[in-house]
């Protein structure tokens, strides 16, 4: 695996490392970066991003989680998809969602 900090024009092909907000723009952890991601980041001003890049023969993460878990999952077990598990506290004051959102008001 590649991994590194590469000028916005030349992150196409990578997977974003980290998410990246910057005004009202927000691209996630995990965001596989095509032309529209870039054109994206340029307009919110974003110089350079974090990407990995996988050699041939690695398995991604996502991959990975999914193979152990059909490999480990016993009898009446379901192994789904792998989920991103982090709570964000939603900035709204009063919400305990755990939404994240920032538009007032939305519940």
């Amino acid at each position: 695996m590649k991994f590194g900090s590469v000028p916005i024009a030349e992150a196409v092909g990578g997977t974003a490392v980290h998410s990246i907000r910057q005004g009202d723009f927000v691209l996630k952890k995990g965001t596989p970066i095509g032309p529209a991601e870039v054109a994206a980041l340029k307009t919110a001003g974003v110089k350079e991003i974090t990407v990995a890049r996988l050699d041939p023969g690695d398995v991604s993460e996502d991959q990975a989680a999914a193979d152990i878990a059909a490999a480990i999952a016993g009898e009446g077990v379901r192994a789904d998809r792998a989920l991103q598990s982090v709570r964000r506290e939603c900035r709204n004051s009063g919400c305990r969602s755990g939404c994240g959102r920032r538009a007032q008001p939305h519940r």
